[in-house]
């Protein structure tokens, strides 16, 4: 097993992954995702390597990455790895779920994330992160019996996620490693919503905006919209979504454009 970390133009790339960029990048490959997966036979030689990511058409457009066209896409290049190495057909797929609490914990928020990025399928494929909460951090969401504000930045730790893991639009230029979110901007409204089946509600709204640890005047803002559900004072139920433009920066003197950037959050109790 090997593990690299950089950048293709990296004087230090081991052999192997040479090997893989080579292939990735030779005319007529038609590969445009930024990640990549490879099998080596026990030599160490190249047996097979494929983008991660749905193929592409013959138009430059990439499958719908959600329900099964990823993984059937692996598990045919898997059986032709498989072939290749004289071992037999792969085993009977798993059901994929959703992460769960860990031992010890009561309760988290599931965050959902995706970028609309048309040209780069890896990440339009959605990222699903558990963020473990504890008593401190619903009481931030206590039932409200009037309007209050609340500062974004407490919510931070679940807002942090709307910058999808493996995502490398912003990247330390010496570790390689992306930046991460490290701020969170805005005032939000903690408003009552009434009742029902004995459940109360609460409506958290507002723009929040986003800054990381790459400092400079670089952030981006989204607009947050996220119903509490409350049992006797106490939070039982989140869910709400996050939606706003991400900026991608250009190379230097050719400007940038935006995508669209969507988080979904819900709770798990236990």
């Amino acid at each position: 097993m090997t593990s690299w970390h950089g950048h293709r133009d990296d004087a230090d790339i081991p052999p192997v992954v040479q090997e893989v960029w080579a292939a990735k990048f030779k005319p007529g490959s038609g590969q445009s995702s930024n990640v990549d997966a490879c099998v080596l036979d026990a030599e160490g030689k190249l047996v097979r390597r494929w983008d991660a990511m749905a193929p592409r058409d013959g138009r430059g457009r990439g499958e719908d990455l959600r329900g099964d066209p990823l993984p059937r896409h692996w598990r045919e290049n898997l059986k032709e790895a498989r072939a290749a190495l004289g071992l037999g057909e792969p085993g009977k797929p798993r059901e994929v779920s959703l992460p769960e609490l860990p031992e010890g914990l009561r309760s988290g928020i599931r965050v959902f994330t995706r970028l609309d990025d048309r040209g780069m399928p890896a990440y339009k494929a959605p990222v699903v992160e558990l963020v473990p909460m504890g008593d401190e951090d619903w009481a931030l969401l206590a039932r409200p019996a009037k309007s209050a504000a609340l500062d974004a930045s407490a919510l931070l730790p679940w807002l942090s996620k709307m910058y999808p893991g493996g995502v490398m639009e912003r990247t330390d230029p010496d570790t390689k490693f992306a930046y991460r979110v490290t701020g969170a901007k805005g005032t939000l409204s903690l408003d009552p919503a009434g009742e029902k089946d004995g459940s109360a509600f609460a409506l958290l709204h507002g723009r929040v905006t986003l800054t990381d640890s790459g400092g400079g005047d670089f952030a981006y803002s989204g607009e947050l919209r996220v119903v509490v559900e409350y049992r006797d004072r106490k939070v039982t139920g989140l869910k709400g979504v996050f939606e706003g433009p991400y900026p991608r920066q250009g190379p230097k003197g050719s400007g940038g454009f935006e995508f669209d950037l969507t988080g979904v959050f819900e709770s798990v109790m236990r």
